[in-house]
């Protein structure tokens, strides 16, 4: 027997396979599990990739379509740019005037055509003093003025102003327009309408127009404008209110910039055709039986001397007569001095005439730091004036410096100061008080509360009235008060006639008379009248005080406090 094996028997021989235990039923169900749930799991991955595939399918259907609108918003925001640099290439500010309410000061109408290119240029001048304020220097001045030619001339004729001929006004118009290429007076025509529409239209179309960087409305004088404004009171930045001598009050109520242009318009009512004196004997019997001639002989009807003036407060209620100078008492008349000399047609319904003045107090109502400003605003300002310097209008009437009214609780500390002691205004206003026994208060007070004395002062009546020229003088020359007796109101006023109804322009500053030593201080200390001027000898009665200091003091602490009332 072989017990041998050769390496080829070895080689053909199967191996036998490795022992192995049989799965048991555990096994077979936790494998049976486990292919479930792989099933479950590729079914949920291919859910898994459809939804990811239909997401960024729709993200892509998004972005195409940001995509569009951003190309849309950019090429817009490129056009917006274009448009706006072209809006700012050529900025403007506009100057819109009522000719037949805003007539030109009477020195450039009398000149006639030069009087134009004068017009133009004073115009130009006031507007870009305006616009450097504002920081608008950089923009050009563009002016419309619409005005009835041929009754403008008509009236300005009877004022000696122009010439008679129909047109006369025409030179003037003409270099007006000539003077600059952005000036136009245009002829509106002979309707009163016919101004206020092209007016209202201009309005309206340059209001928004962005490359109108601000508008100077110069037809404060008619209250029909007040409606186009209204809208624009949250944008009353963009705006500025020309004011003049006839401004309505309703429109200081809007709250807009108001600014004066001095020197360019008249300040004072056009007069029209004069009235003959009233007489009583003329007036004709009514056909309705009112009054007869015989009692109006015995019983004349007193002419209302403010009305006639524009002036009167009271309209229909007024007690003297509103009529004509042929006695009708009708209050259908028109004032002698009108701010606007358009008159309605004859079928127009008469109206009463409009308050001009409203009740104020004597230095403002309470809490007088309000926007409303009145007639006296139109005087000179204190910083306005040069030194050693008198302002004077075209009759060398003197003319004081604007006193604005000072608010409430300066008025409370004022009243509450001079209750205990009166101030001495020597000392307080002029800086020296000769009497060295004064009985009145010399202690220092706040500018403000000096204010109110100066305004007190200014009151009282000077003895040179509008001739005085003396820098030291603290009385009144010019009334500044809206509701005094001179102007149809109810309080007393010192000041006389010729004091009101005065040109408030300056024409001119004049030489002050300037004292070289303090009046009275001689070198024994007593007081008298005499002084040594630069520029003159002083005049007699040069000093509203020429007088006792004491009896000065007292009159000024007489005033305050018969106006106390009024100020609280």
């Amino acid at each position: 027997m072989n017990f041998f094996l050769s390496a080829a028997d070895l080689v053909s021989q199967p191996k036998r396979p490795p022992k192995r235990d049989m799965l048991n039923d555990a096994d077979i169900d936790a494998a049976s599990r486990q292919l479930e749930q792989l099933k479950l799991s590729g079914e949920e991955y291919h859910k898994t990739q459809t939804e990811v595939w239909e997401k960024y399918a729709s993200l892509m259907e998004n972005y195409r379509r940001l995509k569009s609108d951003y190309e849309e918003e950019r090429d817009a925001r490129e056009k917006y740019k274009q448009l706006a640099r072209g809006q700012e290439k050529n900025p403007f500010v506009l100057v819109l005037i009522d000719g037949d309410g805003f007539i030109f000061d009477d020195d450039l109408v009398r000149a006639g055509a030069e009087g134009g290119s004068r017009a133009a240029q004073v115009l130009n001048d006031a507007i870009g003093t305006k616009l450097r304020a504002q920081g608008l220097d950089h923009c050009r001045v563009m002016v419309r003025i619409y005005a009835n030619l041929v009754g403008l001339s008509k009236v300005l004729s009877r004022s000696k102003l122009c010439g008679a001929e129909k047109r006369s006004l025409g030179p003037f118009v003409a270099n007006f327009n000539r003077s600059n290429d952005l000036f136009d007076f245009v002829d509106s025509g002979e309707l009163k309408e016919n101004a206020d529409f092209k007016i209202r239209a201009m309005f309206r179309q340059f209001a928004d127009n962005p490359q109108c960087k601000h508008i100077f409305f110069a037809a404060t004088h008619d209250v029909g404008y007040v409606s186009e404004l209204l809208p624009y009171v949250s944008n009353r930045d963009r705006f500025t209110l020309v004011r003049s001598h006839s401004t309505h009050a309703e429109f200081k109520k809007l709250g807009f910039r108001m600014e004066e242009l001095r020197g360019v318009f008249r300040n004072s009512p056009l007069p029209t055709e004069s009235q003959p004196p009233y007489k009583s004997s003329a007036v004709p019997p009514s056909p309705s039986g009112h009054t007869s001639k015989a009692s109006a002989d015995q019983n004349p009807t007193k002419i209302c001397y403010f009305y006639q003036k524009g002036l009167c407060k009271y309209g229909t209620a007024c007690t003297n007569s509103h009529g004509a100078s042929n006695g009708n008492v009708d209050g259908s008349s028109r004032p002698s001095d009108s701010s606007d000399w358009r008159t309605e047609s004859a079928s127009a319904t008469a109206r009463p005439p409009v308050p001009i003045f409203q009740k104020h107090s004597f230095m403002g109502a309470a809490g007088s730091h309000h926007s409303d400003e009145d007639f006296a605003s139109m005087l000179p300002k204190q910083e306005d004036v040069p030194p050693n310097k008198i302002p004077v209008n075209k009759s060398q009437h003197r003319l004081d410096t604007y006193a604005p009214p000072p608010r409430t609780a300066v008025l409370a500390r004022f009243n509450s100061r001079i209750a205990q002691q009166k101030l001495c205004n020597n000392f307080h206003l002029k800086g020296f008080c000769t009497n060295d026994q004064c009985e009145y208060d010399h202690e220092s007070v706040s500018p403000e509360m000096r204010d109110c004395l100066a305004q007190v002062a200014r009151g009282l009546p000077c003895a040179r009235r509008g001739a005085c020229r003396s820098i030291n003088c603290i009385s009144g020359h010019i009334c500044q008060r809206p509701d005094c007796k001179h102007r149809g109101g109810k309080n007393y006023c010192k000041l006389g006639s010729q004091a009101h109804g005065q040109d408030l322009q300056v024409a001119g500053f004049v030489p002050a008379l300037v004292p070289t030593k303090h009046v009275g201080d001689d070198e024994d200390g007593s007081v008298n009248d005499k002084a040594s001027y630069n520029d003159s000898p002083p005049s007699p009665g040069l000093y509203s005080d020429a007088g006792s200091e004491q009896g000065n003091n007292q009159n000024i602490a007489s005033l305050a406090s018969a106006d106390k009332e009024q100020w609280d």
